[in-house]
């Protein structure tokens, strides 16, 4: 062996023998860090904190109180948030109820509408695509409405329908339930022709299809009028009464029995601690965070910004928390005055907004009284150029 040979060997076993000692040095640390010299305290502690999380409850299909309370308030909210319109996180105005006329229901038969449910597809959950990645069948459609049929038939009516309308029957037990199918053909649905045609003989000939023959209805509300979201209606025992064509589409009236006539079923959710946490009003000051960001001081330190309002120096910070606690202002109909008291609320919490409008606006960040002052000085100036003009 060569002397070239012999230090070239001692330098490699240098080299392995090095490297592993600081990978065990670094092991060593990792385990001290993690599991502490004798702190099976804190590891007890820190792993009873972690276990009251509501992500990791959602991830392993826990139903704790935190999730139950999740839940009950994510229903309440959406519920009522459909009553408002929002032009931004902390301006709003209540939502006036459609007008009957201006729905497009038939209602010559002088019976009074109940409900109007529009009918589309159902997006697939992702627990639907992960069931169905070993099925080699075709994707079946989803549908608001749900018709049951102990038959096959040529013609699925729910997938023409685009909404049902539910009438008063002449008891309660009785419903008049209307199907609204479209008269124009689909061209890219090579059976919606066939669909069309086989309607408007019914309609000019009175001939019966297999269209009209099902056993039951059944749907879930969601965007409907004149009834909150997530209520279910079942109807059964359908009678053909007519079809007639209104306003661009072909109505098919039944007689129906009435199953369920609309019951919540967000109160199978209800959480009597979260109720009382509304009534009590301590639920926004108690924000759930699926991220436990509201834990994590490092995080909202992180994520604050502050702006310099480069006219007058004044200082704009953004800060997530406190954007929280804020409550929206509601504007008031037209027939209804406002206070000023009842403006929104003026504050340097918001003013975030005013600096970033105003440096893509003008380059610059401005405060809101530095914004509002460059904006009446644009005013008075293209007043001055038209006067020129």
């Amino acid at each position: 062996m060569s002397i070239r040979n012999f230090f070239n060997k001692i330098h490699s076993g240098a080299r392995v023998f090095f490297k592993g000692l600081f990978i065990g040095m670094r092991n060593t640390e990792d385990n001290i860090m993690l599991k502490g010299s004798d702190g099976a305290g804190d590891s007890g502690i820190h792993k009873e904190v972690h276990d009251k999380r509501v992500s990791k409850a959602l991830l392993k299909g826990e139903v704790t109180q935190e999730v139950v309370d999740l839940r009950y308030r994510t229903y309440l909210v959406e519920r009522e948030s459909k009553k408002y319109e929002f032009f931004s996180p902390f301006l709003v105005q209540k939502k006036s109820e459609k007008e009957i006329e201006k729905l497009g229901c038939m209602n010559s038969d002088g019976h009074d509408i109940i409900l109007v449910q529009p009918n589309h597809v159902v997006q697939e959950s992702v627990a639907e695509a992960l069931d169905r990645l070993d099925c080699k069948d075709k994707v079946s459609e989803n549908y608001i409405i749900n018709i049951t049929r102990s038959f096959p038939t040529r013609y699925r009516l729910e997938e023409y329908t685009h909404k049902v309308v539910v009438k008063l029957g002449d008891t309660d037990s009785d419903a008049i339930v209307d199907f609204y199918v479209t008269k124009y053909i689909n061209k890219s649905d090579f059976k919606s022709a066939a669909f069309v045609h086989e309607i408007e003989r019914m309609v000019m000939n009175g001939r019966n299809s297999d269209i009209l023959s099902f056993d039951d209805l059944y749907f879930e509300t969601l965007h409907a009028w004149n009834c909150p979201d997530m209520y279910t209606f079942k109807f059964s025992k359908p009678v053909f009464r007519n079809c007639v064509e209104f306003d661009g589409s072909y109505v098919l009236s039944f007689d129906m029995k009435v199953v369920d006539g609309g019951t919540d079923i967000t109160k199978e959710y209800y959480s009597e601690e979260m109720a009382k946490k509304y009534e009590n009003k301590e639920s926004r000051n108690q924000t759930i965070d699926l991220l436990d960001y509201a834990c994590n001081t490092d995080y909202m330190e992180k994520v604050k910004r502050k702006y310099v309002c480069e006219e007058c120096g004044k200082e704009i910070e953004y800060d997530p928390v406190k954007i929280d606690e804020l409550d929206p202002v509601v504007l008031k109909d037209d027939d209804e005055t406002q206070t000023e008291d009842e403006e929104l609320p003026k504050t340097n919490v918001t003013g975030f907004y005013d600096a970033e409008l105003s440096k893509t606006t003008f380059g610059k960040f401005l405060c809101h009284e530095c914004m509002m002052k460059q904006l009446s000085e644009l005013q008075i100036q293209k007043a001055e150029e038209l006067e020129k003009k």
